[in-house]
């Protein structure tokens, strides 16, 4: 269980992280120290392959420092793009590794994080990269009796605080505040969009969230060959205006997708939104203090 809720959470980063990737134009050069904290509220419905859909709702919260020298990053060769109306779009295909374990260090931003919101304070330790984070409320529901329910959820609409206490070796001391809108974001029409026929579209609708932000929408297709081994696929992300209240994602943009295969091979749609803001830590060139909520589900592409 502890492994479904790590891949929900990895949906949610990449709707943001993946979509500003394929809409960057420049990489930065030399050393940059940056990081920030993320505040998660994830909604999923992830099966892998044949396996049983797995239904969670998870609050969570994540963050850490860390140093990347560009320059030792090898030049990426990235899968083609192309841009329809909002969104990006790129057939995936099987990569040599691209990275270099030399090129990130971690930065010690300090023993604790302390997080101060309308439902209490929570306090999370570093852990040996120095980063912090933990499931704060919510996780996966197992049917076995005598078996506990879930925390209760924590991340509520309201302003939240954190701080680092007296700061590390790399990254003074800090503050941050971040207000998590009401109504939270919710994609209302999520079960008819768990089969979608590529030659028609799908319209995605939400509400809640600031009206004032963007709603980011990804869809993947992920191939794997009998020895669990990634042959390519296709993915495409959407930035939209909140304030539009949906979006028709069009035929031509699902097209860059295959069939979703029976198995193995995991084909998925994500929708979130949130709100951030930048702050100033000691150390570090960039920081962010962000709340994204959204939904990840398994869905079949025809």
């Amino acid at each position: 269980m502890e492994e479904v809720v790590k891949r929900i959470r990895l949906f949610f980063l990449a709707i943001s992280l993946a979509a500003a990737a394929a809409l960057a134009q420049d990489r930065p050069t030399g050393i940059v120290k940056g990081g920030g904290i993320s505040l998660l509220r994830t909604i999923g419905k992830i099966s892998v392959g044949s396996t049983p859909a797995v239904e969670s709702t998870s609050d969570i919260v994540a963050g850490g420092f860390q140093a990347t020298d560009y320059d030792k990053l090898p030049p990426l060769d990235p899968a083609p793009v192309t841009t329809i109306g909002p969104c990006v779009v790129s057939v995936l295909t099987p990569q040599n590794p691209t990275t270099n374990p030399g090129a990130t260090t971690p930065l010690d931003a300090g023993p604790v994080l302390n997080l101060n919101g309308p439902n209490g304070s929570k306090q999370f330790l570093a852990d040996k990269r120095f980063s912090w984070g933990g499931i704060v409320g919510g996780g996966v529901a197992i049917n076995i009796p005598g078996f506990p329910p879930p925390p209760p959820l924590y991340l509520d609409p309201g302003t939240y605080t954190i701080d680092n206490g007296p700061g590390g070796a790399d990254i003074g001391p800090f503050t941050a505040t971040l207000t998590v809108p009401a109504p939270q974001f919710a994609w209302t029409n999520t079960d008819a969009a768990q089969s979608i026929d590529r030659s028609a579209g799908v319209d995605i609708t939400w509400t809640g969230g600031n009206p004032a932000e963007k709603v980011y929408i990804q869809g993947v297709v992920s191939l794997i060959d009998s020895s669990f081994k990634f042959t390519g696929g296709g993915v495409f992300n959407c930035i939209v205006d909140n304030s539009e209240g949906h979006y028709f994602v069009p035929p031509e943009v699902l097209a860059v997708l295959p069939p979703s295969p029976p198995a193995p091979g995991t084909s998925t749609l994500s929708v979130g939104s949130g709100v951030s803001a930048k702050f100033d830590a000691p150390g570090s060139d960039i920081s962010l203090f962000s709340f994204l909520a959204g939904n990840a589900r398994s869905v079949v592409y025809k």
